[in-house]
């Protein structure tokens, strides 16, 4: 049985799950976890080896808010730590850097291919220290969804998102010095 139908308020207000409330008493509603789900599409995944003992781990960019209206670019982490372990992904994603069947045998590693995920957001716990950002979103559950079939108005909203020239996003004044 899922959240909404455990607690459901009759129309006239007088009755909660069946039962007789009076009507002055506050009522609380609850939202279940899937109604705070949220999509963003991958657009890539690194991997470095800052995992305990070295041991590699990734980290995950995004597109969110893509549909209707502008993009934002986001970086997923989990609710654990900084970086993902192999472990913790979604399974579909070990393909995301796969080559296809016909490539030859001496091609680099292929590009990623964009995928869509779903994830609930969610907090980092207090004892989390190190350098997360305001584009850091807190990943809870992330589980795949598709892949991207025509990655092209993705490319087109990162491309509109970018700007022409350096200056436009650090302006000299931001500068400490001419070296940064």
């Amino acid at each position: 049985e899922t959240i909404e139908k455990a607690i459901k308020k009759d129309t006239n207000g007088t009755t909660l799950n069946g039962e007789e409330v009076d009507s002055k008493e506050s009522r609380v509603a609850l939202v279940s976890r899937s109604a705070r789900r949220i999509e963003a599409a991958l657009i890539t995944v690194t991997k470095n080896n800052q995992g305990e003992g070295g041991a590699p781990v990734y980290c995950l960019a995004a597109l969110a808010g893509v549909a209707g209206g502008q993009g934002r670019l986001i970086r997923l982490v989990p609710d654990v730590g900084h970086f993902w372990s192999h472990d913790s992904l979604p399974r579909e994603l070990d393909r995301a850097h796969a080559r296809p069947r016909d490539a030859l045998p001496d091609e680099p590693l292929w590009a990623f291919w964009p995928a869509v995920v779903g994830f609930e957001p969610g907090t980092l716990p207090d004892h989390i220290q190190g350098p997360h950002k305001l584009d850091d979103v807190v990943t809870r559950n992330m589980t795949f969804v598709k892949w991207v079939k025509e990655p092209q108005q993705l490319y087109d909203t990162l491309s509109q998102m970018s700007f022409h020239r350096f200056g436009d996003v650090w302006p000299q004044s931001v500068w400490a010095s001419e070296r940064g």
